[in-house]
């Protein structure tokens, strides 16, 4: 007498998948009650676990957006609060010029500095030489290099997809590294046309303009 084994394949199978075959099983097992009288899993009970997958499924996908929604929103929030902060300090700087009495500076949570260091301190130097190298033996990576800037603290880097540079940019970097030297950028869109350019921080965390952009495929 010959000995079947009946497999799932579970394991090798899509969640999609999964569920549609489900759906299948509860179908086939109605049709099918006289021969499977003990059945551990009622067709109820199979079709109540796909209902519930698919409910999680799409509420996860809510939560999701709308997690992308407030990240999104509390950047600009704190964009606008910087440029508020900002203004308010060039406002006291004003007022101090004016009166001669710095006293309501630390009241403001601001600080003073010594106008002779003013101009080594505003200074930064946008990075030069921007481009982008494929890293062999790899997919969705690729290698940006530029010249180091003298006396930068950090490099802050961005980038974005498309046919063409993008008409407008986000205004915080997406990746912030310490050296110039093996930055790697991984888990990029493979096939895509990536542009990015890049900025320097200098001791004060003053920031400079932007890099020209560079482009290529990502492999």
């Amino acid at each position: 007498m010959s000995k079947f084994i009946v497999v799932t394949d579970l394991d090798k199978r899509s969640e999609p998948e999964i569920l549609e075959r489900a759906q299948l099983m509860a179908t086939g097992i109605e049709s099918n009650a006289d021969a499977l009288p003990k059945v551990p899993a009622t067709p109820e009970s199979l079709r109540e676990n796909v209902a519930i997958v698919n409910d999680c499924r799409i509420s996860a996908g809510e939560l999701r957006a709308k997690a992308s929604e407030l990240e999104q929103k509390g950047k600009d929030a704190m964009e606008r609060l910087k440029t508020d902060m900002k203004a308010v300090a060039a406002y006291v700087e004003q007022v101090v010029n004016k009166t001669q009495d710095v006293s309501i500076v630390p009241k403001l949570a601001l600080k003073t500095r010594d106008k002779s260091s003013t101009t080594n301190a505003l200074s930064s130097i946008v990075p030069q030489s921007i481009s982008l190298r494929e890293v062999p033996y790899t997919r969705e990576t690729l290698e940006l290099k530029f010249k180091s800037v003298k006396d930068a603290k950090g490099y802050g880097i961005i980038w974005a997809y498309g046919n063409t540079s993008p008409d407008s940019w986000s205004k915080q970097a997406m990746k912030v590294v310490t050296s110039a030297r093996n930055v790697v950028l991984t888990g990029l869109e493979s096939g895509k046309t990536i542009w990015v350019r890049v900025k320097s921080y200098n001791a004060n965390n003053v920031e400079s303009d932007w890099s020209d952009v560079v482009s290529r495929v990502v492999p």
